[in-house]
């Protein structure tokens, strides 16, 4: 009976192992940091092609409608059935009375070769090269985490003479059967 505990434990514990890892083996978009200060920092993204999706503005049910038009996408949902590689992180932003999830393409996928999608739902755009301010916590992201860890940024940003140009957007990085390790980000587009 011990034996059949360690190995489960032992199997649990290279599960969780196994999803860290991977995770981190996901492509995402490049930037370079310019500046940090604890689990703030100053970034300068790389242009960044999304596909993207809106849905009604309510945090689960946005979330998961918006992730599966998006997953329909790059798992074959598209003119010639082409499979896309995941990336992260996926980004949420709030506009008015509704909830718009992107989902950054991998580098092999442009605006010149990106299958056209079966759904009308999903929308491309190219995010040019921009510098944002960001915040990084760990844990299962609410939408009130997301609003508290907005509002710390902010603060940070305004101690610091630092102007949004834009909302905030929040980033979640990784898949929800990922119990530790877990990264969550909001970023405000700056001057």
């Amino acid at each position: 009976m011990k034996w059949i505990i360690i190995v489960s434990l032992g199997l649990f514990l290279f599960f969780l192992a196994y999803t860290s890892w991977s995770t981190s083996k996901t492509p995402s978009p490049k930037y370079d940091i310019l500046e940090k200060d604890r689990h703030f920092e100053i970034r300068k993204y790389e242009p960044i092609f999304e596909a993207r999706t809106s849905s009604v503005n309510q945090w689960k049910e946005g979330s998961n409608q918006g992730f599966r038009v998006l997953a329909n996408y790059i798992f074959g949902g598209n003119e010639t059935g082409q499979q896309i590689s995941m990336t992260t992180p996926v980004k949420t932003t709030v506009q008015n009375d509704s909830m718009v999830m992107s989902f950054s393409m991998p580098p092999n996928i442009s605006p010149d070769n990106a299958p056209k999608p079966s759904s009308s739902k999903i929308q491309f755009e190219l995010v040019p090269e921009r510098k944002v301010a960001a915040i990084t916590f760990g844990g299962f992201a609410s939408q009130a985490d997301m609003d508290k860890k907005e509002k710390e940024l902010r603060a940070w940003m305004e101690k610091r003479g630092i102007a949004a140009i834009g909302q905030a957007e929040y980033l979640r990085y990784n898949p929800p059967y990922q119990l530790v390790g877990r990264r969550n980000e909001v970023v405000i587009p700056i001057q």
